[in-house]
C-alpha cells in the first residue's frame, strides 16, 4: 500500500520472443557474452521520488561508483547486478533477475567508479573530450578558471577542440589521486572527436567542479643572483644560488654564494641559512595570476676563506628587509626579488658592521 501511494506499477509484455542470436556480443575486457538485467519478470515500481523506477534508479546510481563493492576502482557487472539487486530487495521486495549468456575469463568492467582527478587550468578553454579505457568524457569550458573533472584511473588521451582547430594530449591518472593537463599539445584531425563516438565508448557527463586558483601561498624555488656584503675594502658582486620553501607567511632558504675580492689569490665563500616572516598577497589578471611577499629575515651562515697562505672559517649574520614578485600561471612561475639590509662579522677586533643587498631571479613551483 505504501509502495502504491508513492509511485505506480507499471508492466511490460513483449509480442515476440527475444532472439538472443542476434543481439551484438560486446569485444571488449575479457568477457564475452550479453546479459539482460530486470527487476522482475513482469513488473517494475516507479516511485515519484526517484521519477524512475526503483530498478532503474539504483541501476544508474551503481553505474555512477556505489555498486564497487571490492574497490578496486573498476565496477563489473557481477558488482552492479548485486548492488542493484539488494537495493531493490530493500524497498519492494522484489528480486531482480538477469538472463545470461555468456563465455568469460573474469567478469567485464561495464561503468567507470571515479577514484581519480583531472584538473584543468584556467589557459585551457574550449570543448574538451577525454577517453580512459572504453569511457569518454565531454565538457564544454568556456571561462578561464581552473577546474577538476572526477575521471577512473589509469592511462587516457583528452582532446580540445577551439576555433575549428583540435590538439591532443596524452594522460596518466593515479588511482585516488590527482593529475594535471601539461604543455604538449599535439595537433590532431578534429574528426577524431566524432569517430570516437562511433567505436564502442560509453559517454558519460563529465562531474565538473570548480576549484579556486592555485596561490602563491606555498611553493619550492630556485633564483640566482648577485650580492654584496661585508667590509668595504673586500666588498665585490658575489653570484649567488638559493632554494626556497614558502608556506603563506613563512619563507626559508639555503643559499651559496662565492665571489673574490679586491686582493689577489682571496676568495670568500658564504654558506647560509635564512628565514623571513612577511605578508604574502595575490592577484588575478586575466588567465595570469600575480603574486608578492613583502617582510624581514634574518640569516646566518658560515665565511669560507680563500687564500694562498691557507684557509679560515667564520660566521656571519644579516638582516633586513626583502620584496619579491611573481607571475604565473597554474603551477609554475617566476619570479623577481630584492633584499637590503646590515652584515654582521665578528672579527679579532669586535664586531664588524656593513651594509648589505642582494638582487635575485628565479623560477618556482607552486603545490
Amino acid at each position: 500500500k505504501a509502495l502504491l501511494k508513492e509511485g505506480r506499477l507499471k508492466g511490460v509484455r513483449r509480442r515476440n520472443a527475444l532472439n538472443i542470436s542476434k543481439l551484438s556480443f560486446p569485444n571488449q575486457g575479457n568477457e564475452r557474452g550479453i546479459r539482460i538485467i530486470t527487476s522482475s519478470l513482469q513488473m517494475s515500481w516507479e516511485l515519484n521520488r526517484y521519477k524512475a523506477s526503483v530498478f532503474t534508479y539504483h541501476l544508474l546510481k551503481g553505474i555512477r561508483g556505489q555498486a564497487d563493492l571490492d574497490k578496486d576502482g573498476k565496477i563489473s557487472v557481477d558488482e552492479l547486478f548485486d548492488y542493484t539487486s539488494r537495493e531493490v530487495k530493500q524497498v519492494t521486495g522484489q528480486k531482480p533477475q538477469q538472463l545470461v549468456v555468456m563465455r568469460r575469463e573474469r567478469p567485464y568492467a561495464l561503468a567507470p567508479a571515479y577514484h581519480s582527478r583531472l584538473r584543468i587550468g584556467s589557459k585551457v578553454t574550449g570543448t574538451l573530450q577525454i577517453s580512459v579505457a572504453n569511457f569518454l568524457w565531454s565538457h564544454q569550458k568556456i571561462t578561464q578558471r581552473p577546474l577538476t573533472l572526477s575521471l577512473v584511473h589509469g592511462k587516457g588521451v583528452v582532446r580540445l577542440k577551439r576555433a575549428k582547430q583540435c590538439w591532443q594530449q596524452a594522460i596518466k591518472l593515479p588511482k585516488g589521486g590527482m593529475a594535471s593537463l601539461g604543455n604538449q599539445w599535439k595537433k590532431a584531425p578534429c574528426a577524431k572527436q566524432v569517430a570516437l563516438r562511433q567505436k564502442g565508448y560509453l559517454t558519460i557527463p563529465a562531474h565538473v567542479t570548480a576549484t579556486a586558483p592555485l596561490t602563491n601561498e606555498r611553493n619550492i624555488a630556485l633564483s640566482l643572483g648577485m650580492t654584496s656584503q661585508g667590509a668595504a675594502s673586500l666588498q665585490r658582486f658575489q653570484p649567488s644560488v638559493g632554494l626556497s620553501f614558502q608556506w603563506k607567511w613563512l619563507q626559508t632558504e639555503l643559499g651559496f654564494s662565492h665571489g673574490f675580492t679586491g686582493l689577489s689569490s682571496f676568495s670568500l665563500s658564504r654558506i647560509y641559512g635564512q628565514l623571513a616572516l612577511g605578508l604574502p598577497l595575490t592577484f588575478q589578471l586575466a588567465r595570469w595570476e600575480l603574486s608578492a611577499f613583502v617582510g624581514g629575515f634574518v640569516r646566518g651562515g658560515l665565511i669560507l676563506q680563500h687564500q694562498e697562505q691557507g684557509g679560515a672559517i667564520n660566521a656571519h649574520g644579516v638582516f633586513g628587509g626583502l620584496a619579491q614578485a611573481s607571475i604565473h600561471i597554474d603551477r609554475w612561475g617566476v619570479r623577481l626579488g630584492v633584499s637590503a639590509g646590515a652584515d654582521i662579522t665578528p672579527t679579532a677586533g669586535g664586531l664588524s658592521w656593513s651594509p648589505y643587498w642582494q638582487a635575485h631571479s628565479g623560477v618556482f613551483w607552486t603545490f
